[in-house]
């Protein structure tokens, strides 16, 4: 059996590992955390470690895992945020590090359900292709082309993108599969990934299908040594272990809006026509009309009739009372043309007079519309359940299932406003109502998310599972784990098993190889000059860098507005200027590096787990220290949360989650030994408030300048044009 020892031994220089891999380098961190996952494994401990970027990370965590699985035939979940990752751990890592320790393991990577086609449904569209629109018609097409003889049916492997709409009408979904009663399930593509997971010592997957499976765990009662979305496991690593709160929230939250009601309401009732598709019953009704000895079977006749005579006017009344619940949740959404609005639901909005008599009243005639529709549904089903004719029941299996999982859907959309019209208090949770602007007019939704998971994740993860370790380049703020243990639960009040923390600073130079510049004479990001003054510092260190600049923002408005006020002046100077938005964010990365003299304009998704590495990107401009917007609802209530267990929710919560996305956004400079760049902070309290001091000790140790307008470009120009 493996020791440490052994494993230490393949990454020194002559270790097995460097005689694998062309430009290997031994490293004191990476050797270090290898010991620390190892120790996670040995003695059933939560590894939380923070490794700077050039550590080595991979496979650092790689290396004790493979062989651990190896050794005891024990399963580990390896989960990431990004499909960059999954793809460099799949395609280049797990199979090094397996070459190189001879050791023989199948891994699988793990995708969700609807990433699959689903045969049946290709098979139905067949019939369904007169209603579809001609996009989808060439798009189904492609889809069907490519499906006959393909190995595994995943939507990665296409090599085209169908539009959702499209994808939606046939990819695979947990309610409506018939498993092995399907007449496609041996050849079923999902069902076949799934088998391949039996066998697989080494999981692969993303944090939200992670996230899917616990919470499933958690809904249906289930252990880990039970199989759920995953088989079962005992030890899981997370990379990019900083967003597992975020994606947690999500998973134990609900939602319902207007748009998903409607959509769902369509697929059950809309009558045939062109560009529309057919709803579920009309298609019954159709299809049993059709069935030889329909006219003398009672049975079906009852159905017959409901369908041709009291389906269009249930149809028409759920239109109208869906329209008059989500037009009454708008009373308390504030007045503009906004793209967005939230507003954070308060006992004292349930109990006004408004929101009972405008509300309260739409939904409960809501709830009875429904109530009818369900018991008309499940009528239907019984009446055709009881039909003995084998013929009959063959051929509307597939149909009655996918109705009955639709109505189950509906019937769960109702259970989600129905608690959400009738709450009378928001213990642990907190409620809103936000509405956004979409290609097809507008969508508003009701939404209720948990403020606190830690003692889910303690629960849940870290105490049912032997190992967790999580890694990710910032998960401290000023050098401490606090906040993320806080929240994630690894206290001493919740965990139960061993912690080990450590942090492992980048092993690149960053004194010699980045600058950090902050120009004082910029004023309060807060002031309305604010945005013209900042577009001129952004125009400063772009010429100095003469382009090869990302420009990273908070705000996808001001994105749009200095793009605006620079767009002109970057045409002049030739200047390629690429905001996210107007392409996918990987179009947009080919095309950074592509052009000579790219600028990129970003929000979120490019402050982190983006790479370039060389001299294509120079120059990183931080528009304003990152903290998210105070009165966003769940921001808000968890800041009140905190207020009320005695806690400062600056310091707490809005600070760390700041400096940890500051670190992430001053990471996309340096991403290699030879990398030489330099971040543009354009927030001055980072020098004029206290807690600036906050975001600087959580830095790499690099050069900080404070420079006026006057010194901006030559400080720049002047390290841009030294060795």
């Amino acid at each position: 059996m493996s020791s440490i020892d052994d494993l230490l031994a393949s990454v020194q220089q002559g270790g097995s590992l460097s005689r694998h891999l062309n430009g290997f380098e031994s490293r004191v961190e990476q050797q270090e955390m290898i010991g620390d996952v190892w120790q996670a494994y040995e003695e059933d401990k939560v590894a939380l470690i923070e490794a700077g970027t050039g550590t080595g990370k991979s496979l650092a965590y790689l290396l004790p895992a493979i062989t651990w699985a190896a050794q005891t035939g024990e399963r580990t979940v390896i989960s990431t945020h990004t499909i960059a990752l999954q793809e460099q751990l799949l395609q280049k890592d797990i199979p090094l590090i397996m070459d190189a320790l001879g050791i023989q393991l199948q891994v699988t990577l793990v995708k969700g359900m609807q990433q699959y086609v689903c045969l049946r449904k290709l098979d139905e569209q067949e019939y369904l292709a007169p209603f579809l629109k001609e996009r989808e018609k060439k798009e189904m097409a492609q889809i069907q082309a490519w499906a006959n003889g393909v190995e595994e049916g995943c939507r990665s492997t296409m090599g085209f993108h169908p539009s959702p709409e499209t994808w939606e009408k046939v990819h695979a979904e947990n309610d409506s599969c018939t498993r092995a009663q399907c007449p496609h399930y041996k050849a079923c593509h999902f069902m076949k990934s799934r088998r391949k997971l039996a066998d697989a010592k080494l999981l692969v997957t993303n944090h939200h299908l992670l996230f899917a499976d616990i919470a499933m765990r958690k809904e249906m009662g289930l252990r880990f040594d039970e199989t759920a979305i995953l088989p079962p496991y005992e030890r899981l690593v997370l990379d990019e272990a900083h967003h597992i709160e975020d994606i947690a929230t999500a998973y134990f939250s609900s939602r319902v809006g207007y748009v998903e009601l409607i959509r769902l309401h369509a697929k059950l009732t809309s009558e045939k026509s062109v560009g529309k598709g057919v709803g579920r019953l009309p298609l019954l009704k159709e299809q049993l009309s059709l069935f030889p000895g329909s006219l003398e079977n009672e049975k079906i006749q009852q159905v017959e009739h409901r369908l041709r005579f009291d389906l269009p006017i249930i149809r028409r009344e759920l239109t109208e009372v869906i329209t008059e619940v989500f037009l009454a949740m708008g009373i308390l959404l504030p007045q503009g043309e906004e793209e967005e609005k939230k507003v954070r639901l308060h006992p004292h909005h349930c109990q006004s007079k408004e929101w009972q008599e405008r509300v309260v009243t739409a939904c409960e005639a809501f709830f009875l519309v429904a109530k009818r529709f369900q018991h008309m549904v499940l009528t239907m089903e019984n009446d055709l359940r009881a039909i003995e004719d084998v013929q009959f029941k063959e051929k509307f299996k597939n149909l009655r299932i996918e109705i009955l999982s639709l109505i189950t859907r509906f019937e769960a959309y109702c259970q989600v406003l129905k608690e959400f019209v009738s709450r009378t208090s928001f213990d642990n949770e907190v409620c809103w109502i936000e509405q956004k602007r979409l290609k097809g007019g507008i969508n508003t939704q009701c939404i209720t998310a948990k403020l606190d998971l830690s003692d889910v994740f303690a629960e849940r993860l870290f105490n049912s599972l032997k190992t967790t370790v999580l890694c990710s380049a910032t998960l401290t703020a000023a050098k401490t784990f606090d906040y993320l243990k806080g929240r994630l639960g690894l206290t001493s009040e919740l965990l139960q098993r061993g912690l080990i923390e450590k942090i492992y600073n980048s092993p690149f130079d960053f004194s010699k190889q980045a600058l950090l510049v902050t120009p004082s004479h910029l004023p309060d990001p807060r002031d309305p000059e604010y945005l013209h003054s900042a577009a001129e510092a952004i125009w400063a260190a772009v010429e100095a860098s003469r382009g090869r600049t990302f420009v990273l923002f908070t705000s996808y408005r001001m994105l749009q507005e200095c793009a605006k006020l620079l767009r002109e002046r970057f045409s002049a100077k030739k200047y390629t200027l690429l905001k996210q938005g107007d392409h996918a964010s990987n179009h947009l990365l080919r095309q950074f590096v592509s052009a000579p003299h790219a600028v990129l304009f970003g929000t979120d998704s490019f402050w982190e787990g983006v790479d370039v590495v060389g001299e294509d990107l120079q120059c990183v401009i931080l528009v304003k220290l990152p903290f998210k917007v105070p009165t966003e609802p769940l921001i808000q209530a968890r800041a009140e949360h905190l207020k009320s267990q005695g806690k400062d929710p600056f310091m707490d919560y809005a600070l760390p989650l700041a400096i940890m996305k500051f670190k992430q956004g001053f990471g996309r400079l340096v991403r290699h030994r030879e990398d030489r760049g330099c971040v543009v902070c354009l927030d001055t309290r980072l020098i004029q408030k206290n807690y600036g001091q906050l975001f600087l000790q959580s830095l790499p140790n690099c050069p900080f300048q404070v420079v006026d307008n006057i010194q901006l470009f030559p400080t720049l120009k002047s390290f841009f044009g030294s060795k």
